[in-house]
């Protein structure tokens, strides 16, 4: 999704409509905030859920039973989508 905000933001369609939802209205640095924030709070959430040991996100998503271990390569993958983008723009993009 992170790919789409260059597109939108130089007004080239999206190569993956699907994953961005609503789509974007428009091209230009507005949409492309858009786009941004969606990938800033779809990382805080998966970082929340792959990492939660205490049992929190399963109460939260109507989950029963003990935490979930996502494994080495699920929890590196949410690492490098961090590494992405730097986290003061990551909480700036959260914030608006």
């Amino acid at each position: 999704m992170l790919a789409e905000y260059d597109n939108v933001l130089n007004g080239r369609p999206l190569q993956n409509p699907d994953k961005v939802r609503p789509a974007p209205r428009g091209t230009g640095e507005n949409a492309a905030l858009k786009v941004f924030q969606e990938v800033c709070g779809r990382t805080m959430m998966l970082k929340m859920i792959v990492n939660d040991t205490s049992g929190r996100m399963a109460v939260m998503t109507g989950s029963s039973g003990p935490p979930i271990d996502y494994g080495d390569n699920v929890k590196q993958a949410v690492k490098n989508l961090e590494a992405v983008v730097p986290k003061e723009h990551l909480l700036a993009g959260m914030m608006n």
